[in-house]
C-alpha cells in the first residue's frame, strides 16, 4: 500500500492499414475507481500512428492499491484506422490485475554474481500498514518439486518472525554461480515466496531475483564482515562498544576496487541486555516501541577510509533484563553507491554475542527471582509510556496470616545501576485473588529498569522498559 509498481505491455498493429492511437485508459470494474492507470512511453505520444508490420510499442501500466485487496482493470484503447475517421474502442476485460497488500519486499542486491565468489545480501520485508504482520513461511519458488537449480539460497529463514507497524525485517541470502555452465551471462531467475498473516488476513507476495554472472577481474574484492562487542561482558551501567568490521579481506585490494568505499546496513540485539548511549547520535532506531526482544538499529551511510578494520562504531550501555546474553546480528551491509555494481563482494556476515554480569552492579544483582509465595504475574503495558499496571497474587499460606491485618504493598523502580528511582508505599485490606495495581511513570527518562515488588515480607521483581 501506498506504493507504485509498473508493468510494461506490448501494444502490435496486425491489420493492414496504419493505425493511430487516440487514448489509452484504465477502466474500474462496473464504472468503480481503479487503482490501475495507463499510459505509452515518453517515446510514443498520444496521436501517434502504428505502421503495419513494425515493432510492437511498449505500454506502461501502473498500479498504486490503496487497500488490502486484490484489484482487476479492463485496458481500454481507442484508435483509428487509416483514412477512416471514426473512433473504435478495444476493450481487454480484466487483463489487469493486481494484488494491494500491507508488506513491502525489496529484494536483495544481487545484480552481479562473479564467478567463484559467493555474495551475501539481504532481502528487506517492510510492514507498511497498521497491523503486526507475521511471516509464517518462506522458501525458493525453484525449491517447490527440485523443478531446477538455482543460484541463490536462504541464509537465515526466520519463520514466526512479526513485523510490527512502520518495522523492517532482513532475510539474509547467498548467492553463487558454481554449478552452472556457462557461469557467466543471464543466470536462471527465480523468486522469493512470503507466507503472511494480518489478523484474519492470509496472503503471499513473491519478490523476483535476477542476476547475471562474471568473471573475476583484478580489481574485484572479497570482504567477510563480522560484529564484535568491546568488552564482551560487562556490569549493567558499563559502556559497551558494538563494532562491524572486516574479519577477513585486504584492505589495499578493497580500496582499489573500483567501489566508493561508502557503507551502510543494519543489526539488532536484544535490548533486555544492551541498549543505545544516550551519546550516540548517529544510528537509528528502528521502531522502538515493537518488539521488546529484539532492538533493531540503522547504520547510517560511513566512509571507511581503510585505516583499521571498523566500518561502524556504535556506542551502547549495558543493562539488567530479565535475560543476561544477547547474539549480535547483522542484518544487511551494504558496499558502494545504491543501485550500482559494487568491485567488493562480500561473502558473510558472521554475528558476535554479549554478556551483561548482571551480579556485579555494585554488588547488588538486579534481577531477583520470583519467590514462590508471591507471584508478579504481569507488567502492563510493556514497554510502559507513562503508567504501567502490575498484577500480583500471593500464596495461600501467606492469606493466612494476612487475613484480618492490613498489608503493606511496596513497589520500587530501580536503574540499571540498581538505584532506585521511584518507590511507592500503599495497603491493601486484602490480598486474595489476584490484585492489581497502578504506578505512575512520569518524569522518569527512557530506558530499561527493574521493577521490584515486595509484599508481607516476600520479594519479586521483573524488567521494564520505559520509553517517552
Amino acid at each position: 500500500l501506498g506504493d507504485t509498481t509498473q508493468q510494461t505491455l506490448s501494444v502490435s498493429n496486425l491489420s493492414t492499414l496504419p493505425v493511430r492511437i487516440r487514448s489509452v485508459a484504465a477502466q474500474g470494474q462496473m464504472g468503480a475507481q481503479t487503482p490501475f492507470r495507463a499510459a505509452f512511453q515518453a517515446n510514443f505520444p498520444q496521436n501517434s500512428i502504428i505502421a503495419p508490420g513494425t515493432a510492437a510499442v511498449p505500454l506502461s501500466v501502473f498500479f498504486a492499491p490503496q487497500t488490502i485487496a486484490e484489484a482487476r482493470g479492463t485496458l481500454a484503447i481507442s484508435y483509428t484506422v487509416g483514412a477512416d475517421t471514426s473512433l473504435r474502442t478495444q476493450l481487454f476485460p480484466e487483463r489487469l490485475i493486481g494484488r494491494g497488500t500491507t508488506l513491502k519486499v525489496i529484494p536483495p542486491q544481487f545484480d552481479t554474481l562473479v564467478v567463484g565468489l559467493p555474495k551475501v545480501a539481504a532481502a528487506l520485508l517492510i510492514n507498511v500498514g497498521r497491523e503486526p504482520i507475521v511471516v509464517r513461511r518462506n522458501r525458493l519458488q525453484s525449491t517447490i518439486g527440485q523443478r531446477f537449480r538455482t543460484p541463490y539460497a536462504l541464509v537465515s529463514n526466520e519463520t514466526e518472525n512479526t513485523i510490527e507497524p512502520r518495522d523492517t525485517i532482513s532475510l539474509l541470502m547467498r548467492g553463487s554461480t558454481a554449478g552452472f555452465m556457462p557461469q557467466t551471462g543471464r543466470l536462471p531467475d527465480d523468486e522469493l515466496f512470503i507466507e503472511i498473516t494480518s489478523g484474519a488476513l492470509r496472503d503471499s507476495i513473491t519478490a523476483p531475483l535476477r542476476s547475471f554472472g562474471r568473471l573475476r577481474t583484478s580489481t574485484d574484492a572479497v570482504a567477510r564482515l563480522a560484529v564484535r562487542a568491546v568488552p564482551p561482558e560487562a556490569a549493567p551501567g558499563a559502556s559497551v562498544r558494538l563494532e562491524v568490521y572486516i574479519a577477513e579481506g585486504n584492505f589495499g585490494q578493497i580500496l582499489r576496487s573500483g567501489t566508493l568505499p561508502i557503507v551502510r546496513g543494519s543489526m539488532r540485539f536484544s535490548p533486555q541486555v544492551l541498549v543505545v548511549s544516550p551519546l550516540e547520535t548517529g544510528v537509528r532506531r528502528r521502531n522502538p516501541n515493537s518488539n521488546p526482544s529484539q532492538l533493531g538499529l540503522t547504520l547510517p551511510p560511513n566512509y571507511w577510509t581503510g585505516r583499521d578494520s571498523v566500518l561502524f562504531r556504535v556506542q551502547c550501555v549495558a543493562v539488567a533484563g530479565n535475560v543476561d546474553t544477547t547474539a549480535i546480528a547483522i542484518e544487511n551491509i551494504v558496499w558502494g553507491v545504491e543501485n550500482e555494481p559494487s568491485g567488493v563482494q562480500l561473502a558473510e556476515f558472521e554475528s558476535g554475542r554479549f554478556r551483561a554480569k548482571t551480579s556485579q552492579a555494585g554488588g547488588k544483582r538486579l534481577i531477583t527471582p520470583t519467590a514462590g509465595n508471591l507471584n508478579l504475574l504481569a507488567l502492563t503495558p510493556n514497554p510502559a509510556v507513562d503508567e504501567v499496571e502490575v498484577s500480583f497474587s500471593i500464596a495461600e499460606s501467606i492469606l493466612t496470616l494476612t487475613k484480618s491485618i492490613e498489608s503493606a504493598v511496596e513497589v520500587e523502580i530501580l536503574d540499571m545501576l540498581g538505584q532506585v528511582v521511584r518507590r511507592v508505599e500503599m495497603r491493601k485490606k486484602s490480598l486474595e485473588g489476584i490484585q492489581t495495581l497502578r504506578l505512575n511513570l512520569t518524569g522518569i527518562a527512557s530506558g530499561s529498569y527493574t521493577l521490584r515488588l515486595r509484599v508481607a515480607g516476600e520479594t519479586a521483581a521483573k524488567a521494564m522498559t520505559l520509553i517517552r
